[in-house]
């Protein structure tokens, strides 16, 4: 039952439509890691730390074997799952793990800005950028190409994508709204 469940949170997470951020101030040390390598943006203040910690009790992570080599590179994500060593925010950084290492106050009104500008983005047009970035890590060059070609079909005409062109002419923020 227990492993069911945390494959039906793992599934849910992938399946996010909408920007998933994670904003990490202390440990991210396994199943917690696990969670912050399905976001797709990661902040971390600069008090956070990050490790696998599986091999350490004789257990494989959840799904980071999957996730930490896309982040990271697998000679990296290899020496991680390996060692189970903790590694400090800016190495974090330097290696791709996370996007940003902040100072701990401004972590989370950072990542609450962060959130609220993709809010107000055009929603269709991320969540079409989301699934070619993610489906195109298994496509070859003309599948992507055809996945660009079909997701531009689509949001070409929609509402978000006049409101987008005619905001600039007016020199104004495009106010969107998701159709």
């Amino acid at each position: 039952q227990g492993v069911a469940d945390l494959w039906e949170i793992v599934r849910a997470a992938v399946g996010l439509e909408k920007p998933y951020i994670a904003a990490v101030n202390g440990a991210a040390v396994g199943g917690g890691f696990d969670m912050i390598t399905l976001c797709d943006l990661r902040l971390a203040s600069d008090k956070a730390r990050f490790g696998t910690g599986f091999v350490r009790m004789g257990e494989v992570p959840a799904i980071g074997c999957y996730t930490l080599p896309r982040l990271v590179g697998v000679p990296r994500a290899l020496n991680l799952l390996w060692t189970g060593r903790l590694v400090k925010a800016q190495e974090a950084l330097d290696m791709g793990l996370v996007n940003q290492v902040l100072p701990e106050d401004e972590l989370l009104p950072t990542a609450r800005r962060l959130a609220l500008e993709l809010a107000r983005g055009p929603g269709l047009a991320l969540r079409h950028m989301k699934r070619l970035v993610y489906d195109g890590l298994g496509m070859d060059l003309q599948q992507a190409l055809q996945a660009h070609m079909e997701a531009t079909r689509t949001i070409s005409t929609t509402e978000d994508a006049y409101e987008g062109p005619r905001a600039w002419i007016e020199k104004r923020e495009p106010f969107f709204r998701g159709r």
